[in-house]
């Protein structure tokens, strides 16, 4: 009751917080999805209550193919049952996925299961270790701040690497 006000407050001025998409990030995710080669899912530790908005406000969180919402879940990153339902409900496998996220607490948290991990710092830096790995699934982490990575990556998206890793990375270099 004390708190009312500023709890309301948040919810009819959180978009406010949004500094949108990091470009380099999103064409990233473009160039994945463009190919089709790829199986993309969000792992996201959005509310129920705003994530519809960021569905509006947001194009590519609709480029993904599965996602799990953790206000839907009613638990989080970095607690392992998020991991566990996401890996479970698109039929994951934790040593062939590659989970990228912003917090260095989900990557630590996903490594502990053994999902291969990269924490983000830029999209430079993400295309660079995205050449590095050669595996089936990547996951990506994205949150609230959809400013930080993919729009707020925090809100963590899953893509699956097929086969074809070659050709993928030469679609991102040239990208």
């Amino acid at each position: 009751p004390d708190y009312s006000a500023w709890i309301l407050a948040f919810y009819d001025r959180w978009e406010e917080m949004l500094n949108g998409s990091i470009a380099g990030t999103v064409d990233i995710l473009k160039k994945l999805k463009e190919n089709k080669q790829y199986g993309l899912f969000a792992l996201t530790n959005w509310s129920a209550e705003t994530f519809p908005r960021a569905l509006e406000m947001f194009e590519f969180l609709h480029w993904f193919d599965g996602r799990v919402v953790s206000g839907e879940e009613k638990t989080r990153k970095p607690f392992k049952e998020i991991y566990d339902i996401i890996l479970s409900r698109f039929n994951l496998h934790p040593s062939s996925t590659l989970f990228i996220d912003d917090n260095i607490r989900n990557i630590h948290a996903a490594r502990e299961i053994g999902i291969i991990t990269v924490h983000f710092q830029s999209p430079e830096q993400l295309r660079k270790e995205l050449k590095e790995k050669n595996i089936r699934m990547v996951l990506f982490g994205l949150n609230e701040r959809v400013a930080h990575t993919f729009g707020l990556l925090g809100l963590a998206e899953l893509m699956q690497i097929a086969e074809n890793y070659d050709t993928a990375l030469k679609q991102i270099n040239e990208g």
